[in-house]
C-alpha cells in the first residue's frame, strides 16, 4: 500500500494552497488509481477544496466514466492492473475536449515521463506528493484553463 502525501498539511482548502481565490463550485475531479487508500486520500482531499470528486481502479472504468459525464481534472496513476496510465493518457488526448490530465506516480522514470508530457499532461509529480503541492498544481492548471476559455469567448 503506497502514500499519496508527504507529511504535510491536512486540511487546506485550495485557496490557502494557492494563495488565491479559486473558484472550485461545479469543478469535477476523476481519480484514477489502483491503491484504494490512494484514491481515498485524493478524493478527501480534493472534496474538502470543495471538489466533487469521483474515483475509480482502473484504466478501463475511468474512460467509462468520462463517456458518461464532464470532468475538468484527470488526476491518474502510471502503474495499474489492466490499462495503463499512458494508455489512458492517449485515450484521454484523443477525445474533443480532453480533460486536463495530472500524473501522479511512484515510478519515477524518464519513459514515464516522457509518455505523460508526449500524451498532453499537464504535470508529472511523484508519490508522495505534498497536500499543498497537489492542490496548488491543479488549481494553476484548472485557472489556466478557464482564463483560455475567457479569452477565447
Amino acid at each position: 500500500m503506497g502514500a499519496a502525501f508527504a507529511a504535510d498539511d491536512n486540511n487546506m482548502t485550495l485557496s490557502e494552497a494557492t494563495g488565491t481565490d479559486v473558484e472550485t463550485a461545479q469543478r469535477s475531479i476523476l481519480v484514477v488509481d489502483d491503491d484504494e487508500s490512494i484514491r481515498r486520500a485524493l478524493s478527501k482531499t480534493f472534496e474538502k477544496a470543495g471538489y466533487r470528486c469521483v474515483s475509480v481502479a482502473d484504466g478501463a472504468a475511468a474512460l467509462k466514466q468520462i463517456s458518461d459525464e464532464r470532468f475538468d481534472l484527470v488526476i491518474t496513476d502510471m502503474v495499474m492492473d489492466g490499462m495503463s496510465g499512458t494508455a489512458l493518457l492517449r485515450r484521454i488526448a484523443r477525445r474533443k475536449q480532453p480533460p486536463i490530465v495530472i500524473v501522479i506516480t511512484a515510478y519515477g522514470c524518464d519513459m514515464y515521463e516522457k509518455a505523460a508530457a508526449r500524451y498532453g499532461a499537464y504535470a508529472y509529480l511523484p508519490k508522495p506528493v505534498p497536500r499543498r503541492e497537489l492542490l496548488q498544481v491543479a488549481g494553476k492548471a484548472l485557472e489556466n484553463r478557464r482564463t483560455k476559455k475567457s479569452g477565447k469567448q
